[in-house]
């Protein structure tokens, strides 16, 4: 199927996601347009471009009129498909760090937990949790910090941290979907990890190994993946 450019991407917005998310953590359900916003917490008017948009794409079934009208996502997996055609983890800001600590990812995330700090966990470090499938010290670590430097200051008194232009096994990730990258997030093995669903994205283009490891990840959860 060919598919136009434009529309495709606007989908794809941070706060268009907010949307097509909670679809797809729903298999089939019948969606009015009014719960659809509320339960993302969008406008009736994104909801509508945005399934606009879908209904292009045949992506979507719908039925009725006015309020009784419903609208349905038929498959998860195609919608998905096309999605990792159009994200990259490397559309997110990335400033790296070295530590020699073998504690070091603990007490980062202990540091951050204690000074409430919104954070979790991605790409393998966080998969991981999941699936124990790759072998690696490297964490990904998505935190909500207006500077990721004075961060680093901050937590310079609890670790040794210095900072690499490139490299290193410490990462802290401003989001490209400020809205939408925590959606979902939840604990897992006492980590605040992002959804399975940003799991797999984050992993699909990622290298090292990225891809291997969202492809076991879907296999591992099947439609729990996107929950």
């Amino acid at each position: 199927m060919n598919i136009p450019l434009r529309p495709v991407s606007a989908i794809f917005k941070d706060r268009a996601t907010l949307i097509i998310r909670e679809m797809m953590g729903k298999g089939n359900k019948r969606w009015s347009v009014r719960e659809l916003a509320a339960v993302s917490g969008t406008s009736i008017g994104l909801v509508s471009k945005v399934l606009g948009l879908l209904n292009q794409l045949g992506l979507i079934d719908g039925g009725g009129r006015g309020r009784s009208g419903f609208t349905s996502l038929k498959s998860a997996g195609r919608l998905l498909e096309i999605w990792t055609t159009q994200y990259d983890f490397s559309l997110n800001k990335v400033t790296s760090f070295y530590s020699p600590e073998e504690t070091a990812p603990k007490k980062i995330i202990s540091f951050l937990k204690n000074r409430g700090i919104h954070h979790a966990l991605t790409l393998h470090c966080g998969a991981n949790l999941l699936t124990n499938y790759f072998s690696g010290e490297e964490y990904h670590i998505y935190v909500d910090a207006e500077n990721i430097n004075v961060l680093a200051e901050k937590l310079s008194s609890k670790i040794i941290l210095k900072r690499l232009a490139s490299g290193g096994n410490i990462h802290f990730i401003k989001p490209y979907y400020k809205a939408s990258a925590y959606c979902k997030m939840r604990s897992v093995k006492g980590f605040n990890v992002v959804s399975n669903l940003q799991l797999y994205l984050d992993l699909y283009r990622f290298v090292p190994r990225g891809n291997e490891h969202a492809v076991y990840l879907m296999e591992k959860l099947g439609n729990e993946l996107y929950e």
